[in-house]
């Protein structure tokens, strides 16, 4: 069997320079969720050959060989050293396993901060989490709300979400990431045009 290598994006026109790696979208998504029409990850997954390449292989690495997953983002991490990284540009957490690796991953590069916005609630497992790893629950119309075991969280809100009395409260997301890096040690929420 050939190994799969990891696929580290360096640049996006919302993240800048700020290093991601991402799953597919869709296939590794909330099933049947509802942003699956208006996703921006799913036009560059279907416009880009080598991102669809490279976001599959994330994905079956993340699915089928969880270790390398974890060692091939730590060994990248340590080389290069980047004060922030993203996971999950494109698609989400595909497990529970998956979720501990992404933790296993910000527990073993302590001088980068991490963040994830996920709709995958199950997956959470808020003990696991070191404090270099922000989680925010992405929000979106349809999908049910977060389950009380993870109130304290933050959360992303997008246009069109049910307005409740923390969505009034959020910060307003009027930046690309790599000039504000707010979200890596968000309190509280952030709400972003649909893009």
């Amino acid at each position: 069997m050939t190994k799969k290598t990891l696929c580290i994006g360096v640049r996006n026109v919302k993240m800048g320079k700020i290093p991601s790696s991402s799953t597919v979208p869709g296939k590794d998504c909330l099933p049947d969720c509802p942003c699956y029409k208006l996703c921006y990850a799913r036009k560059a997954y279907r416009m880009y050959p080598a991102v669809r390449k490279g976001w599959a292989s994330n994905s079956w690495l993340a699915r089928n060989d969880i270790e390398s997953y974890v060692q091939q983002h730590i060994v990248y991490i340590n080389q290069t050293q980047p004060r922030h990284f993203r996971f999950m540009v494109g698609g989400d957490v595909t497990s529970r396993e998956h979720f501990k690796g992404l933790c296993d991953i910000a527990k073993y590069c302590p001088k980068t901060k991490f963040l994830i916005f996920t709709k995958r609630y199950a997956f959470i497992d808020p003990r696991s989490i070191p404090s270099n790893f922000r989680v925010i629950l992405s929000m979106w119309p349809g999908i049910p709300y977060p389950p009380a075991r993870l109130r304290g969280f933050s959360r992303a809100y997008v246009e069109g979400c049910k307005v409740d009395a923390r969505m009034k409260e959020a910060y307003n997301c009027h930046k690309k990431c790599d000039e504000c890096f707010k979200c890596w040690g968000l309190k509280g929420d952030v709400q972003f045009k649909i893009h």
